[in-house]
């Protein structure tokens, strides 16, 4: 007899229901995606680390607040996005579109079509840490997370 995985949704509810162990599997789930998340927004390893584990704290806490309105993962990142936010505001880092990034960029999207499908992933991550954090996170959730559009509104 094959086991099937629990939904996120199920997790939370077991959670909920003082099974708090089955948060790991939540963290497990996620740490990966998440991290790229926030590295690319933050472009720091230990700083990255840190707002994410403040992240799944903030999550945990707030898991009593969740509506199962929507998929867990979009409120999830949610959370993880503004704690991003958050860290950015308060070290006031500022990243600023400059013109070199924007001609960097055009000249790297005639390179597209050379490039095999293997290695369209390892281009895109290496463009989009050179884009500015509202940039940079929408193309994160997209490519990486691959959430829709409308998850990611």
């Amino acid at each position: 007899m094959q086991k099937f995985a629990k939904s996120d949704e199920e997790i939370v509810r077991e959670i909920l229901h003082g099974n708090d162990i089955h948060y790991k599997i939540i963290v497990d789930r996620y740490k990966d995606k998440a991290f790229a998340l926030v590295f690319r927004m933050i472009k720091n390893n230990f700083d990255a680390e840190e707002v994410l584990q403040e992240a799944f704290i903030k999550t945990y806490n707030s898991l009593g607040q969740f509506k199962f309105e929507s998929k867990f993962s979009t409120w999830f990142y949610r959370i993880v996005y503004n704690s991003t936010l958050t860290f950015l505001r308060s070290r006031r880092q500022n990243i600023i579109y400059d013109e070199n990034t924007i001609e960097e960029l055009e000249k790297h999207s005639s390179d597209f079509e050379k490039i095999e499908s293997h290695d369209l992933n390892n281009f895109l991550c290496k463009i989009i840490l050179k884009l500015p954090e509202k940039y940079s996170t929408v193309l994160t959730l997209f490519y990486i997370n691959e959430l829709s559009y409308e998850e990611i509104s």
